[in-house]
This record gives C-alpha cells, structure tokens and sequence, in this order.
C-alpha cells in the first residue's frame, strides 16, 4: 500500500516529431548553406537533392561531420529529367515530408542555354511539385521556391540599366496576378520566345524563369489553399552562378534567411513573395531590404487640385482653380487610373477643359510637374514634395 507521499513516475513526454525537408540543389551554394542550417540549428531530417551522387554524398558527409547527431540523407535527383524525379519519388513514398525547398537552379554565370534554364527554373519545380506534393503533409506542409529580383526586373524590363525580355508589358502582365494558371504562365514563354523570332537570350530567360516560378507558386496556393506555399528572393549572394555578375555578394549562408523564414516562420498569406529580408515584397517592382513589407491593401492620402484652363500653361499659370479634395487610395493603384476614375465622376463636367493635379500631402513645386505621368506609375510611387498630373477635357478623355 503506498501512503501518498510517494512521487508517482511521470509520463514520459513524446519526442517532437523531426520535420523532414526536401532540397533540391543540396550540395552546393545555398542549397548546402541551407541543408546544414536546417540540420545543425532547427533540428529537421533533411533530404539533400544532388544530380551528382558523388557531389551529394561529400555534402552530406560534410554537414554530419559537422553535426553527428543531425539526419541528413541523400537523394540523387536531377530536377531537369522527369524519370529522374519520378524515380526519387518513387524510392521515398514512404516518407511525409513538411517541407519542399525548390532551390535548384541555373543561369547567369553558369554559362547554359535558355532551353536550360527555363527547363531547370520552370519545368524543375513544377516536376518536383508533381511528383512531391502527394508525399507532403497535407495539413501544415510548406513548399518554398526560391526566385529573384530578376523576376520583378523583368516584369519592368530592365534590370541594373539592361533591358531585360522582348515580350510587351500586357503579355507579361498574367504573372503579377494571383489569378494566373499554369497554361498562361506557359503562354508568357512562347510570347518572350516570339518576341525573340524563335530564341530566348539567357539573359531575358533567368527572368523569366524566376518571375514564372514566381507566378507558378501563386497557382499552388490556389490548388493547394492547406499546404503554405512562397517564393522568396535570397538576395545577391556569393555563388558560382553570381560569379562576376555583379559585386561581391553575401555569403550562402546568409542567403538562406528568406528561405528559412518561408519555411519555418510564421507568414501571413499564402503564395506570397518575399524579398531577402524575409519582408513581403511586390511583384512587378524592386523592394530594398529596410524598406517597409509590402502591403496591397495599404492606402495612402494624396491631394487632387483641379484648375480650369483658360489657355495657360498647364497647371497654374492663367488658369483658375477650382477645387482640393482629399483620397485616400490604394497605393498600387496606377496614376492613370486614379485620373480616369476621377473623370468618370463627372462632378467636373459643366467646367469644360480642366487640369488635373495629384500630390502627395505636403508642399510641392507649383509651377511644374516634378513626377512624369506614364502607365506604370502608382499613386503610392509619389513622395512628399513630388506631383503629377495632366490636362483633359472631361467629356473627352480617352
């Protein structure tokens, strides 16, 4: 009989279950910064992908030499082949992953074709997606696939002062939209294709291929709303595909803290894209680490002055105004469209020839216009100080 004193053995508490990550591109650059970083510090069962086993295997050896007790395996798989894929599918059906980390890639300094680099940056993920996905978690798995800032410097055609693609700004259009399919994403590469008479400059096709990757996690979220899936720019690292592209880049191994943050982080969306800060970045245009998260339903205020012409020079001079009202706007929303809607209110219509002003809050030069007005400017684009704007009859503008 026991008087109720004794201390009764505690129930042992379950061993938190090791989360298990797939990594393309495993053995190199950040893919193996990665793989390390996820066995040594989070403590994940880690498949690191390489198409070469002997490159895969001296990785893997590497990364436990380091960490003894971590798990780390191989799986020799070239992303760029289906039966390849398929294979290592096949030999790891068992396995329910948390994670996919799309991080093999090409171009650039790698010295490839644009047939290579669409194969392995397009075709790659959407292969191990395929084929993956029914393997992963369906309750909290993640896919990670890593893009670039090329893919919001070709969506605005240029990238550090180089024109970047052929294809014409409509046609690009389908992947900054969450709506985007797979078959559009496809029909953006014949229309860069075409816009090239039949070929792709490797330079236009790294691009395209991060700003497509880009896209396609966009339609995974869609298909797939239970498993989180992002893509996310590393930034400018140190690599061999970086290799005199540009100046010295950051290390691998910190070119993994987007990548780690869509995998293991807490994210407030899904098929969204963030910038190598980890920060939510747009898609059709650069933002720096520092700069505030992008927030598509953020709003800004901005200032509309209307003048009636009376044959000045637009805006001000011999011309009377009129009115200052105050919006309060999305602030991607374009410049052009913010005036078009202005003029289909037609509270203006009975003054006849108008000029229409916009500024941002605060003093601006008012004897010119400081911002051109063109199709691709937002209204969130205007700093204080700065304005644009633009003469129109209100019974008549396009």
């Amino acid at each position: 009989p026991t008087t109720g004193t004794e201390e009764r053995p505690r129930p042992r508490l379950a061993e938190p279950i090791m989360k298990k990550v797939l990594v393309t591109g495993g053995n190199a650059g950040i893919g193996f910064a990665l793989c390390t970083q996820l066995v040594g510090e989070n403590g994940c069962h880690v498949y690191l992908c390489s198409r070469n086993a002997d490159k895969g295997k001296a990785a893997v050896s590497k990364i436990l030499e380091k960490y003894p007790e971590g798990k780390c395996e191989l799986v020799v798989m070239d992303v760029g082949k289906d039966e390849s894929v398929a294979a290592a599918a096949k030999a790891l059906s068992s396995v329910t992953f948390y994670g996919i980390v799309n991080n093999a890639g090409a171009g650039l300094s790698h010295g490839v074709s644009s047939d290579v680099i669409l194969n392995v940056n397009v075709m790659g993920p959407k292969r191990v997606c395929d084929a993956f996905v029914p393997l992963l978690d369906q309750k909290q798995g993640r896919i990670v696939n890593v893009s670039s800032g090329a893919a919001s410097s070709y969506i605005k055609g240029s990238m550090s002062g180089a024109a970047m693609g052929k294809a014409k700004s409509e046609e690009k259009a389908p992947l900054i939209s969450f709506d985007v399919t797979w078959e559009q994403i496809l029909g953006v590469v014949e229309a860069e294709r075409k816009a090239g008479n039949g070929t792709v400059a490797p330079f236009d096709a790294y691009g395209l291929s991060k700003a497509a990757v880009t896209a396609y996690t966009m339609t995974l979220a869609k298909e797939h709303p239970n498993i989180t899936s992002s893509s996310c720019s590393p930034g400018f690292v140190a690599t061999a595909m970086t290799k005199g592209e540009g100046p010295a880049g950051v290390s691998p191994e910190k070119g993994t803290v987007s990548i780690r943050h869509c995998l293991l982080g807490k994210l407030g969306g899904n098929g969204w894209y963030f910038g190598s800060d980890a920060k939510r970045s747009p898609l059709d245009r650069s933002r720096n680490p520092g700069e505030p998260e992008y927030d598509p339903e953020a709003k800004v205020e901005v200032l509309l002055h209307v003048y009636q012409m009376r044959g000045g020079a637009p805006p001000f001079r011999g011309n009377k105004h009129i009115s200052t009202e105050t919006f309060k706007v999305p602030k991607d929303m374009k410049a052009l469209e913010f005036l078009k809607q202005a003029k289909a209110s037609g509270r203006w219509n009975r003054i006849g020839r108008v000029c229409v002003v916009v500024g941002a809050p605060g003093p601006y030069i008012r004897d010119a216009m400081t911002k051109t007005i063109d199709e691709k400017l937002m209204v969130g684009d205007l700093k204080e100080g700065e304005a644009f704007g633009m003469c129109l009859a209100m019974r008549g503008m396009d």
